[in-house]
């Protein structure tokens, strides 16, 4: 007589279970109707008797974390910002040239201008010398909404101008 345990159906409608092997003890196996053993045939028909569990899909990150995770990861260079700023409009042309030649435009260095004494130098550093742009920054989270832009809508553009 054959011993089964923890008989679970599969996401195919096989049933996973474990199997006494007289050499080997308790094994995995997986048995569906079509086996081509009639061991394995037999194994699915008993472990169907026993009642086996419902499948339970996987379960993986939150949609949150992964978009969490993804807008941790998001980086822009200087060029594709000003590229993508120019374009979408947040800044007129003169405006991106002038930011080119290192000057802040004046939306830029107003905002700055309304952070804490302490984080305006780091800020200002930032905008006029960045090697790199993080979608996570501080600043560009703040010029977004001082554009009226969303985190969607922000995430569009990095994923947008990333490709340039």
């Amino acid at each position: 007589m054959m011993q089964i345990r923890t008989p679970v159906y599969t996401a195919t409608g096989a049933i996973d279970c474990e199997v006494a092997h007289p050499q080997l003890g308790w094994i995995p196996f997986t048995a569906s109707p079509q086996d081509i053993e009639a061991h394995g045939r037999d194994i699915f028909a008993a472990a169907r008797q026993m009642g086996p569990a419902d499948y339970v899909a996987p379960s993986g990150p939150a949609p949150e974390d992964v978009l969490a995770t993804e807008r941790a990861g998001m980086r822009l260079s200087f060029s594709q910002l000003l590229i993508g700023l120019v374009t979408e409009g947040w800044l007129s042309e003169p405006e991106g040239e002038a930011w080119l030649a290192g000057q802040l435009p004046a939306a830029v260095s107003a905002l700055i201008a309304t952070l804490p004494k302490e984080q305006r130098f780091a800020a200002r550093a930032r905008a006029l010398r960045p090697s790199v742009v993080e979608r996570l920054d501080p600043l560009v989270v703040l010029l977004a909404s001082a554009q009226s832009r969303g985190a969607d809508e922000l995430d569009v553009f990095f994923r947008t101008y990333a490709l340039i």
